[in-house]
C-alpha cells in the first residue's frame, strides 16, 4: 500500500510534468529548435512537419554556423509558408544582426 508521502510525491511529479509540457505547446511537435521556429513563424513561415516522412537517412532540417564567426550567430533552415497547401519549400537563412534575427 502507498503512503501519504509517496502519493503527494507522485501527484507533485504529474503536475510538475503537465506543466513542463505544456509550457512547450502541446499541439505542435517540433523538428528543429523552438528558436528556429519561433524565427520562421514571425516571418510567415512554419516548419515543414512531414520533412522526414521520406524513406533513408535524412540530416536534419537545419544547420547552425553557415557563415563564419560564431556557430550560434547563423542557421540554414527549411520551411514552408504558413497555410501553404503546395509542396514549395524555402531554404531560409538566418543570422544575427545586433541582437536581431532576420530571414
Amino acid at each position: 500500500m502507498l503512503g501519504k508521502s509517496t502519493l503527494l510525491v507522485m501527484v507533485i511529479c504529474m503536475i510538475l510534468s503537465g506543466i513542463s509540457f505544456n509550457a512547450y505547446g502541446n499541439d505542435k511537435i517540433l523538428i528543429m529548435p523552438k528558436e528556429l521556429v519561433e524565427i520562421a513563424e514571425i516571418n510567415g513561415y512554419e516548419q515543414v512537419d512531414d520533412f522526414y516522412n521520406l524513406p533513408g537517412m535524412l540530416e536534419p532540417c537545419y544547420i547552425y554556423g553557415y557563415k563564419e564567426g560564431d556557430q550560434e550567430n547563423s542557421a540554414v533552415f527549411w520551411v514552408k509558408k504558413k497555410g501553404g497547401e503546395s509542396e514549395v519549400y524555402t531554404c531560409s537563412l538566418c543570422q544575427e544582426n545586433s541582437g536581431t534575427s532576420n530571414i
